[in-house]
């Protein structure tokens, strides 16, 4: 498994449990701001991750894609299945990106097409590195059966590497994807 599908993982592991609200500008979500667009990156929902149940705010996310790619992407899922995405584009063959973020079938095709993704997390909590790599752990394992398994380690390792810093509040990390495998 390539480290790129690793990241895909838990970039869309943490998609799931975005909100499906409508964008428009920017989007406030309990005390953070993520803007509609962030270059050539769209964004298609915010969430946060709660800890002691539901009482501390850890972090809020804001889940974005590349617009230009995912649409290139949309197109060839397209030609294969002409009917799976038709309601959700719209003139000129562009996705509709209000109608995607509602969509549930819109994370399989997250998860299936490589394009690049990003993760903003804005941290209303100070935390250490062990926690960040405990979260992404607890996302990965609704997707990943064995951590061990020698097709996965190996890439994990390096994905909770770069993950395992502590994160003071107030600040930002973002998790991102870059190749482009569509």
């Amino acid at each position: 498994m390539k480290r790129n599908a690793i990241l895909a993982g838990a970039l869309v592991a943490a998609a799931l449990v975005m909100s499906g609200s409508a964008m428009a500008g920017s989007v406030e979500w309990k005390g953070s701001t993520f803007e509609e667009e962030q270059g050539a990156f769209v964004l298609l929902g915010v969430g946060n991750r709660y800890k002691a149940g539901g009482l501390v705010n850890i972090y809020n996310a804001g889940f974005y894609v590349h617009k230009a790619k995912a649409e290139t992407a949309l197109k060839k899922m397209l030609q294969k299945k002409p009917k799976a995405f038709d309601a959700f584009m719209g003139p000129g063959g562009k996705a509709d990106w209000e109608k995607l973020r509602l969509a549930a079938k819109f994370n399989n095709f997250i998860w299936k097409y490589g394009f690049p993704k990003k993760l903003v997390m804005k941290f209303m909590y100070s935390v250490k590195g062990k926690q960040v790599v405990d979260a992404y752990k607890g996302s990965l394992g609704k997707t990943i059966n064995d951590f061990d398994d020698p097709a996965v380690k190996a890439d994990l390792d390096k994905f909770f590497d770069g993950v395992n810093h502590p994160v003071d509040k107030g600040k930002t990390m973002t998790v991102s994807s870059s190749d482009d495998t569509a």
